[in-house]
């Protein structure tokens, strides 16, 4: 008897079909699957992160993180220059303070001891300027709206909500990711690059906010955008700014300009938020 082979049917070619799946689409595969589950449970974790934040009263911040600041090391030497700077720092704070709208949150300056131009809003209530950044505010106005612009951070809540975005996606990234150094190392970029995108947002309105407050305290906002004139030269290239927390120097200033010439429009008593 002559034997005649069968085509196969259909559905057993389609089946003999998986065998050709390439293993780095197989990866990608995973890498993506992994990722939009990570996205989802960071989503959660900053939803949850926010409502625990706006339910810590200041008084409670100060007591949790009163000692937050220690961590930084402080400028114990500074010269005579330096030390007539900080006091007129500590002189802008006290009467920006009186109309900051901060109840309840002690807020104190110190002095950081570190080369690079930074300030920083950190829980507790505690303003750190770094001597590099002092060494560059020779002018009042650059230096009340430095100030100005962490008590912004300080309204806003935003160094409590940054702090729980960091601490929630570290947990979740190891809870998830563990064992998979590669996957856990792709993840913490994405998570970093959101939190990147929320910092500019959060910079914008704390911008906002100090040039309300300095205009509200000193009757002008003039000379804020001096600051960042003077850093200018430090400034990051164009295409690093997607990379940084804070906006460009340029487009910082141009917002600046545009809220300032809003803000000459709005009688004094609108000018609050």
């Amino acid at each position: 008897m002559k034997f005649t082979p069968r085509a196969l049917p259909p559905e057993a070619a389609d089946a003999s079909r998986g065998h050709d799946r390439h293993p780095l689409r197989e990866l990608a595969m995973l890498v993506a699957a992994v990722g939009a589950i990570c996205a989802a449970l960071y989503l959660i974790a900053v939803l949850v992160a926010d409502a625990v934040v706006t339910r810590i009263s200041p008084a409670t911040e100060a007591k949790l993180f009163s000692s937050f600041a220690t961590n930084l090391p402080q400028a114990t030497a500074l010269s005579p220059e330096l030390l007539n700077r900080q006091a007129t720092a500590d002189r802008l704070l006290t009467h920006l303070l009186a109309k900051a709208n901060l109840p309840g949150l002690p807020v104190n300056l110190i002095v950081w001891d570190k080369s690079e131009t930074n300030a920083v809003a950190l829980p507790g209530g505690t303003i750190a300027v770094t001597t590099g950044l002092l060494r560059c505010l020779d002018e009042e106005p650059g230096m009340a709206f430095v100030l100005a612009h962490e008590l912004g951070h300080f309204h806003g809540r935003d160094h409590l909500r940054g702090l729980g975005r960091q601490i929630s996606f570290q947990v979740l990234s190891a809870l998830v990711l563990s064992g998979n150094g590669d996957l856990q190392m792709g993840a913490g970029q994405m998570g970093q690059l959101a939190f990147l995108s929320y910092s500019r947002k959060r910079e914008t309105a704390a911008d906002h906010y100090a040039l309300r407050l300095v205009h509200d305290t000193f009757g002008s906002e003039a000379g804020a955008t001096r600051l960042f004139e003077l850093l200018g030269n430090e400034s990051l290239p164009g295409w690093a700014y997607m990379f940084a927390t804070h906006p460009g120097t340029e487009e910082r200033i141009k917002e600046l300009q545009r809220y300032a010439e809003e803000l000459a429009r709005m009688p004094k008593s609108e000018s609050w938020p």
